[in-house]
């Protein structure tokens, strides 16, 4: 693979967990700028009644600002998440998706779009 993303953020309760904790399920969201999207995309996984996974945003490079949103919203959510981030240079979602696999603590991943 190329370059690795950057991981931007890991909240609290993955922090909690360990560096080897293993999850049943990682939820992969392939993400890029849209906020509301995304504000609806955490508020129907803080709904779920199963949460026992792990929650892995794969951003295609999204702008500073929505960089810094997101580890803001990531950092009050009991979910365990993960928000890695590439330089945007193109379409590169699939590749994004596939690092997502590698930075994940499952053997099992779920992947959703954020809309």
């Amino acid at each position: 693979m190329s370059n690795p993303p950057v991981v931007q953020y890991l909240n609290p309760a993955l922090k909690e967990l360990g560096p080897n904790a293993r999850l049943p399920i990682s939820l992969s969201v392939a993400f890029y700028n849209n906020l509301r999207n995304f504000d609806l995309m955490m508020a129907a996984v803080e709904r779920q009644s199963q949460k026992d996974f792990e929650l892995v945003i794969c951003d295609d490079g999204s702008k500073p600002q929505v960089v810094e949103y997101i580890q803001k919203r990531l950092q009050d959510s009991k979910i365990p998440s993960l928000h890695l981030w590439h330089e945007d240079k193109g379409f590169r979602k699939n590749r994004m998706l596939n690092w997502g696999l590698q930075y994940s603590h499952s053997d099992y991943m779920v992947f959703v779009d954020q809309d």
